[in-house]
């Protein structure tokens, strides 16, 4: 039996977000090791981890954006 962990680290704190851990049983065959869910992950011009307290303020800065153009646009 295969045993494969992935933790996650945060890019900015270094503090790690989370892990995962796989029992990879005979599955080498059949298509290789699985992969990590994609949770802390965010995509800017390359893959980023990041933890919930980093991350904080780019979800504020996005709802902003959002909550202003529901409100520039008008409620349906």
């Amino acid at each position: 039996m295969i045993k494969v962990t992935y933790t996650k680290i945060c890019d900015i704190c270094k503090k790690e977000c989370s892990t995962e851990s796989f029992d990879c049983t005979n599955q080498l065959g059949g298509g290789g090791f699985p992969l990590p869910q994609f949770r802390y992950t965010y995509q800017f011009d390359g893959v980023i981890e990041l933890c919930d307290e980093c991350a904080t303020p780019m979800f504020k800065a996005r709802q902003e954006i959002i909550d202003k153009y529901v409100a520039e646009r008008g409620a349906p």
